[in-house]
């Protein structure tokens, strides 16, 4: 399934999107990553060119690239190689352990939610629970 190219207004909304070392990140459940609070620039998650963005990056984070997905990220890549997104530490397999445990509890949320069971907060793109990270001390 093509996904489609990021539309201009997205590039631009993303390019504007500033490191925050104190960005809060959360795991996304459409997109299986995580995704910083600090990154998205305020593009609607909707878009499925948005979902393909993301869902390579969380791919990367798992350590298993869906090529699928990848020609919105090489796309923004070209555009906008300083996007915060594109962050080593953001793109890491070594994210894979977290994003594992965080996207089962998110997942098992869900599904009570939709069984009718609990409540669960609105996690949407881009709106990572507020978790701030210290940044790095090194």
């Amino acid at each position: 399934m093509g996904w489609g190219l990021l539309p201009p207004k997205a590039v631009e909304m993303l390019r504007a999107a500033q490191y925050d070392p104190y960005a809060g990140r959360g795991a996304e459940l459409m997109t299986a990553s995580f995704i910083w609070s600090d990154e998205t620039g305020g593009v609607p998650g909707n878009l499925p060119s948005v979902r393909a963005l993301f869902g390579y990056r969380g791919s990367l984070q798992r350590g298993e690239p869906d090529e699928s997905l990848r020609e919105p990220w090489d796309q923004l890549l070209a555009a906008c190689p300083e996007w915060v997104g594109f962050r080593p530490e953001r793109c890491s397999p070594a994210l894979r352990d977290e994003l594992e445990r965080e996207y089962a509890v998110l997942a098992e949320e869900f599904t009570r939610a939709a069984a009718g069971e609990a409540q669960t907060p609105n996690r949407s793109l881009g709106q990572p629970p507020r978790t701030p990270k210290l940044p790095d001390q090194s």
